[in-house]
């Protein structure tokens, strides 16, 4: 199966949304979000099979806390948990349109693509971006 990068973004930005932390009674609790839930969010624009890879992608990446239960070598369900820590910081990288747009042009020229290989080229781009902005030269010191 192919990885749909964009679906890898949007999983992200949806979670950001609708996960919750919620602080009643004196508890904090984390309201989890099951795969299905996940899918009717998300499914004018991909697939129940993207939507599945891309989570189960980013929960293998690292950048989410999810349990996928196996059953006769299916996928029966799925629960996510949280976005980590790492999954923030990465979704920090790749929310910039501009910094996706320019990302996604090579993605389709190296043809193969994986969550590393997302964070590497969008840490790329986002660091040229940011020292495009450092060495712009100071207006305020015009004579």
């Amino acid at each position: 199966m192919k990885l749909n990068y964009d679906c890898v973004r949007d999983v992200l930005l949806k979670l950001e949304e609708i996960l919750t932390c919620e602080y009643s009674d004196g508890t904090i609790s984390i309201e989890s979000m099951n795969i299905d839930n996940l899918y009717q969010a998300l499914s004018d624009d991909y697939s129940v099979e993207d939507i599945f890879y891309s989570a189960y992608n980013l929960e293998q990446a690292g950048f989410l806390d999810a349990n996928f239960l196996f059953g006769d070598g299916r996928i029966v369900d799925g629960v996510i948990f949280n976005i980590t820590y790492s999954g923030h910081q990465f979704l920090q990288q790749i929310r910039p349109k501009t910094v996706w747009d320019k990302s996604k042009s090579v993605f389709k020229n190296i043809g193969t693509i994986s969550v590393d290989i997302i964070k590497s080229v969008t840490s790329t781009i986002l660091t040229d971006t940011i020292n495009h902005y450092i060495h712009l030269p100071d207006s305020s010191n015009s004579t």
